[in-house]
């Protein structure tokens, strides 16, 4: 079986004085990873990587939590989208959480990311935090008819609708493993089976059994693991579905 962790960070450390070794391993355990960047810097550090190592792709952006200039940083990112290895426009969004922040500097960015997302034709990733309601109101404004991917997902049955209705994908990490996470585990019972991606969010989010250590990109297979078993769907086409629909969320030719 061949999987796709769809959302990971070998540009930052820990995992970036260590990125060669994780994408051989990856390579024998047959997963191909998207490499996300932060701001423009590991951006640019995804592509590199990206062009360097097989089965690694780009997705490049500024995280709302990551924003300064946003005019200035939107145009760097743009510059990187000339690479073949560029899959996606990301990770975007809003993010509440810490504070202080910014919240108009990043609904602005937010709307920077979405526009380069059609100019470019690439898919667009979206972070959401504490800002669900301020998320789904922009998506629904800006983003129509482009292909969206709420990545991480963890919210309610409202949540969920609501970015269904806009015709989003939606991506699962290990955070689905976590013993607190039953709201979660039936919330995955009603996503489309052809709209449901999975990822690591590496190093964060580790999924059990290797909760609370440093999260590498094929750990992604335990986050599979918990998801068949919810699904109770046969393991082979399960693995295959979530493949197929990560290769047409990104229009890569693998």
């Amino acid at each position: 079986m061949k999987f796709y962790d769809t959302h990971c960070h070998l540009c930052c450390e820990p995992l970036l004085s260590k990125a060669k070794e994780i994408i051989s391993e990856c390579k024998k355990q047959n997963v191909i990873v998207n490499n996300v960047g932060v701001d423009v810097e590991t951006s640019k550090k995804c592509v590199e990587q990206a062009n360097e190592f097989d089965d690694c792709y780009a997705i490049v952006g500024v995280h709302p939590s990551d924003v300064t200039n946003c005019d200035k940083q939107i145009k760097e990112i743009e510059k990187l989208c000339l690479s073949k290895k560029v899959v996606a426009i990301g990770e975007t969004g809003l993010d509440y959480h810490y504070r202080p922040f910014d919240k108009q500097k990043q609904i602005q960015s937010f709307i920077n990311h979405i526009n380069l997302s059609k100019k470019t034709n690439l898919p667009l990733v979206v972070h959401t935090r504490d800002a669900a309601e301020d998320t789904f109101k922009i998506l629904k404004e800006y983003s129509k008819n482009q292909k969206v991917l709420i990545h991480c997902f963890s919210g309610d049955k409202k949540e969920l609708e609501n970015y269904l209705s806009v015709g989003c994908f939606i991506s699962i990490s290990g955070i689905i493993t976590f013993k607190k996470s039953d709201n979660l585990r039936e919330i995955l019972k009603i996503i489309p089976i052809d709209k449901l991606l999975i990822e690591t969010d590496s190093p964060y989010l580790a999924p059990v059994p290797y909760r609370g250590k440093e999260c590498v990109p094929y750990y992604v297979k335990e986050t599979f693991k918990e998801i068949q078993k919810i699904l109770n769907i046969e393991e082979t086409e399960l693995c295959d579905t979530i493949f197929n629909n990560s290769k047409k969320f990104f229009s890569n030719n693998i």
